[in-house]
């Protein structure tokens, strides 16, 4: 029943969608997430009926005001959420290890269970007690990970960290040497930040925004901390497997969160408007799915470039060995 939607800025067809206008105004249903509408050019003057289309921002390619210096790939820590009884959790564990990842530069961020936290024997662990972690519905409960942030910048005093991956548990490594990959990949984009599925989408029809726009006071705090011109930009992103320079996550950290929003829009944008270059990390972005993946330790993933994998949510069928 709907029409075909088309990119204007790309020509890219982005599926189909149902306009229906009533009473209670025009509803668009089907739209894709992050499309924006705007009027279309004409051939001539036209007074009174005009064309209207849609378009995505261009990808987010905004300058660092900031220079933080290197970050190299020894000095990466791992925060990995987790929420799991201690018997799970070192499976995982062993899961990382066996692919040469090191405990010493490995934290484990604990959200759930306070008893199952205290039983659970690793070198490094951190207890996030905020209740904004411990959401069932994230987008619809503002989901926050202030409290990670927190505790995480915490623990990281007095230790030679320069970067963190903030990895949660179902997103699991391919490759020995993620974390390489990911250092060489920010230097090369010039980013303090490194997200996946990054998007702008201040005006689209992005749910996170629109959920969050109405709210008293969302516009005035970004405003307040913004060393941007453009005050009303927003990022939205997919934050398992983001990598953030320590400088960076520090300054996020210690920023008191004044209301819940939801971190998938918050963290980004935050980064952003305190001036930082946040960036995408391309092909990869394919390899971290909202789904659980069907057979994750299937050699066709890493053949297919896949750095890491996300939702995997067991490790049934992990030989041992590397992928």
């Amino acid at each position: 029943m709907g029409a075909e939607v088309t990119d204007e800025r790309t020509g890219q067809k982005l599926g189909r969608a149902l306009c229906l206008a009533g009473p209670w105004g025009i509803w668009m249903i089907g739209l894709p997430h992050a499309i924006r509408m705007m009027f279309l050019p004409e051939k001539t003057t036209r007074y009174t009926r005009h064309r209207i289309g849609f378009a995505t921002h261009e990808d987010p390619d905004y300058p660092s005001l900031r220079d933080w210096g290197d970050a190299p790939a020894d000095s990466l820590l791992w925060a990995i959420l987790v929420h799991q009884q201690p018997g799970m959790i070192q499976d995982l564990l062993g899961y990382w290890k066996a692919l040469g990842y090191p405990l010493e530069r490995m934290l484990l961020v604990h959200a759930g269970n306070e008893e199952d936290f205290k039983a659970l024997d690793v070198p490094n662990k951190v207890f996030v007690p905020d209740k904004e972690i411990r959401t069932t519905r994230h987008p619809l409960d503002k989901q926050s990970y202030h409290g990670v942030f927190r505790e995480v910048s915490a623990w990281m005093r007095g230790r030679n960290f320069s970067s963190v991956a903030l990895v949660e548990y179902d997103h699991i490594p391919l490759v020995p040497d993620w974390g390489e990959r990911l250092c060489a990949l920010m230097e090369r984009e010039r980013a303090d930040v490194l997200c996946h599925h990054l998007r702008r989408v201040d005006g689209t029809n992005s749910a996170h925004y629109l959920y969050h726009l109405p709210q008293k006071g969302f516009a005035e705090m970004w405003r307040s901390c913004s060393l941007r011109e453009e005050k009303t930009v927003f990022l939205n992103a997919i934050m398992t497997g983001s990598v953030w320079r320590r400088a960076v996550f520090e300054e996020v950290a210690a920023r008191p969160e004044p209301f819940p929003v939801y971190l998938e829009l918050y963290l980004p944008s935050l980064a952003h408007h305190l001036g930082f270059r946040v960036r995408h990390q391309g092909v990869q972005d394919h390899f971290v799915q909202v789904i659980p993946v069907d057979s994750p330790y299937a050699p066709r993933w890493v053949q297919e470039g896949a750095w890491s994998l996300h939702q995997v949510k067991s490790l049934a069928g992990f030989s041992g060995k590397s992928p």
